[in-house]
């Protein structure tokens, strides 16, 4: 598999849309929903990091777009799908 550099995953991360970014949410939090809360949280935790690591990305920096295209898709006419991801959560994984 062709590793692209560490600037093209940062220009990746940089053009990043909402809508793509929803999708994978959702792939994500449909594939862990059946485990505890705490190993969901872990788990995503060990994930995000290695993927920092593994394509060369500060995780504050990806951290710090994820925020902006959460708070972003919640203020610019496409909420439904952030909202629909947020009730899916709050419905689906056990507390």
């Amino acid at each position: 598999m062709n590793t692209p550099s560490p600037r093209t995953v940062r220009d990746q991360i940089s053009r990043t849309n909402v809508h793509k970014g929803q999708i994978v949410a959702f792939k994500l939090l449909d594939g862990i929903s059946s485990e505890p809360q705490g190993d969901q949280l872990v788990g995503i935790a060990m994930l995000f990091l290695m993927m920092c690591e593994r394509f060369k990305q500060d995780p504050r920096d990806v951290l710090s777009v994820g925020s902006r295209v959460l708070y972003d898709s919640l203020s610019i006419g496409r909420g439904e799908h952030t909202r629909a991801i947020k009730q899916f959560l709050n419905m689906e994984i056990k507390t």
